[in-house]
């Protein structure tokens, strides 16, 4: 629920400064950052959350930057490459409405793959 809460409060404040900044954003541009902002959370989520089940709070404390810096070097590395990604990039600019879909059922793959992973550290643990 706080993904969602925040991506609509990231998307109504994005809506906000365009409007008062008087910027002119593409729907594509727009409709991207709604599809991917709650994947990216998702992730976040999913990578910690098995963490804790795993390992005390204190130690998770160390790997809780780990999906922070996994987006970072795969962002790093895809911006190197972007040439190779063209063809994707204009089959999703002529399909724009695949992108939101998309974005959500990732999202929800992300969260059932890390919830599997959960349920399956904690009942190793409980033994």
């Amino acid at each position: 629920m706080f993904g969602i809460l925040a991506t609509v409060m990231g998307a109504v404040l994005t809506l906000i400064v365009v409007h008062i900044l008087n910027i002119t954003v593409s729907n594509f541009t727009f409709i991207t950052y709604l599809a991917s902002s709650f994947p990216v959370f998702c992730f976040y989520v999913s990578v910690q959350f098995p963490l804790y089940f795993k390992y005390e709070f204190s130690q998770v404390t160390a790997f809780a930057m780990l999906p922070v810096i996994l987006i970072f070097i795969i962002g790093f590395i895809l911006t190197k490459h972007m040439e190779q990604f063209s063809t994707i990039t204009k089959f999703f600019i002529q399909s724009q409405n695949i992108v939101l879909p998309l974005g959500i059922f990732a999202s929800f793959i992300i969260l059932i793959i890390s919830c599997f992973l959960s349920c399956a550290i904690y009942k190793k643990r409980e033994l």
